[in-house]
């Protein structure tokens, strides 16, 4: 990825910054460390060639949960769960460089550390994944809450194949049934008018 969003062939490859929680210093951090190393291999390679000055512990957390690091071989439960000690270990690395010392084990290898372990521990379930996507990306990537219950909802909207993106080709009066999922509550009160003072709601909700 790039910063902003890119055409890669029949693809189109998701922005840096556009993932909330990650500025521009992190993103020309992240461009700067991926320029020098090459791709990066998993977590701890990663937190090994990033500046952590400006890329930090939220800053990654926010990209293992929008699944910035899905390729890299491990879960997003086993990254968040590993993430404190990648960055120790990082900003270990980076306090070698300034000082100009080199990791032992990595001599040995000839240059090559031993591949890390990351914790043994439950992946997400597909509602925690859906929930980091919406927190990070603001919709959802890998499924959608609804899709299971896609059959059932189709069934039951009417008129037939109604959907919330086309109500404006609906004619006034028509009454319609659809079902969709309240994503969103903003409390307030009314200010003006014979319900002053009172409270209400703004909806905001969302189907397939």
């Amino acid at each position: 990825c790039d910063r902003d969003f890119t055409v890669d062939g029949e693809s189109v490859r998701f922005g840096l910054a556009a993932v909330k929680g990650v500025g521009d210093k992190a993103v020309e951090a992240i461009l700067s460390g991926r320029k020098a190393a090459g791709k990066f291999k998993h977590l701890y390679d990663f937190a090994k060639n990033v500046d952590l000055r400006a890329v930090n512990r939220a800053t990654i957390e926010a990209l293992i949960k929008c699944g910035a690091f899905d390729a890299l071989g491990a879960s997003r439960a086993a990254m968040i769960a590993a993430l404190d000690h990648a960055i120790e270990l990082g900003q270990a690395a980076s306090d070698d460089r300034r000082s100009g010392q080199m990791n032992f084990f990595a001599g040995l290898a000839g240059g090559q550390e031993p591949p890390p372990r990351f914790p043994d521990v439950e992946p997400w379930s597909e509602a925690q994944l859906l929930a980091a996507e919406k927190e990070t990306l603001g919709f959802y990537i890998t499924s959608h809450p609804l899709v299971h219950y896609g059959r059932e909802l189709e069934s039951l909207s009417t008129p037939e194949g109604v959907k919330l993106s086309r109500l404006d080709t609906m004619s006034d009066g028509t009454r319609i049934t659809i079902g969709c999922m309240i994503a969103q509550v903003r409390p307030t009160v009314t200010k003006t008018g014979k319900s002053a003072g009172r409270k209400m709601a703004m909806l905001t909700v969302e189907d397939l």
